[in-house]
């Protein structure tokens, strides 16, 4: 039942990621291409950003068991509880290493044209070298700039369509807000990678 229940989620978010990858191609193809034909640039792309996250996966919890199975070792040894919060931090602290290193993939898929999981990821990993930081700090103030005008502008139409139209339209109000916001906010984040691919690729 769960996975039936995941599939929907599932196939939503595929067609999120084929929707960035054709408006990176508007956006960065010299050729100018259509509308289909970027969506068919995004669905020949599919597969590769596909690899990119299995590979990214099996790094994450190759990493993660390490460092948790040492930080295990060394409370049952020296009895320091603290040391599990400690593992913990460092699986957090590599979790956002390897997002940041491998943000720049999806460019290095379309702008890039690597049609190979692994070079895709060794380019955005050449890509994000020594900037790190900067990518840090630009994606959280990003993300919370992001989440604020979500709230704002979510909970502003909210009242508004709850004075115009009664308490009971509040969730169908919110379901198409919270969409438009998301589609709104995919397109931000395609040109936003557009932006520092061409940028870190000078």
């Amino acid at each position: 039942h769960l996975r039936v229940l995941a599939l929907p989620g599932s196939l939503s978010a595929l067609v999120q990621l084929v929707g960035e990858m054709a408006i990176l191609a508007m956006l960065t193809d010299p050729a100018r291409p259509t509308v289909a034909e970027a969506i068919r640039s995004g669905l020949r792309a599919l597969p590769v950003l596909i690899g990119v996250a299995l590979i990214a996966g099996l790094l994450y919890v190759l990493g993660s068991s390490s460092v948790l199975l040492l930080f295990g070792l060394l409370e049952a040894v020296t009895g320091l509880h603290a040391l599990a919060g400690v593992g913990m931090a460092v699986v957090l602290a590599m979790v956002g290493v390897l997002m940041l290193r491998l943000s720049l993939a999806m460019p290095a898929i379309m702008v890039d044209g690597l049609r190979a999981p692994m070079g895709a990821i060794r380019r955005s990993w050449r890509l994000t070298r020594g900037a790190l930081g900067r990518l840090g700090w630009f994606y959280l103030l990003l993300g919370l700039a992001y989440l604020v005008l979500t709230m704002a502008v979510g909970g502003g139409v909210s009242a508004l369509a709850a004075i115009a139209l009664g308490k009971g339209s509040e969730p169908v109000v919110d379901a198409l807000v919270g969409a438009v916001i998301t589609a709104g906010g995919g397109v931000v984040f395609t040109a936003v990678l557009a932006a520092v691919h061409r940028q870190l690729a000078q």
